[in-house]
């Protein structure tokens, strides 16, 4: 008898319009799905309408010791990870944002040429 795997997923900025729509179709073809939103309440809505396949964690993708603490927060029962989508927005309210003052990234007219 052939053991089914099933696959599971990291998906930021989950709790937005295309991060639920990326979880649905996730969830609807069979995978587990670590949800990953620095809006508290509606990460917690939303992990609630889509049931125990899915594993809320509040976090700030901008805060890299935040990043780095991620697959500590993440459950055994959600690993191994198979698949990473990143899709949080990561502009601030001036639609732009730094990363780790590293490296700043923004609308592509922003960016010096």
């Amino acid at each position: 008898m052939a053991e089914t795997l099933v696959r599971n997923a990291v998906v930021t900025g989950a709790a937005g319009g295309m991060g639920r729509a990326i979880t649905e179709a996730l969830l609807q073809s069979g995978r587990r799905v670590v949800l990953v939103d620095r809006d508290p309440e509606s990460l917690r809505q939303f992990a609630a309408k889509m049931g125990d396949s899915t594993f809320p964690i509040q976090l700030d993708i901008t805060d890299a010791k935040s990043v780095d603490r991620l697959p500590d927060l993440i459950p055994n029962a959600f690993k191994p990870i198979d698949i990473l989508i990143n899709n949080a927005d990561m502009t601030s309210a001036a639609g732009r944002a730094s990363i780790s003052g590293r490296q700043t990234i923004g609308p592509a007219s922003s960016r010096p040429t």
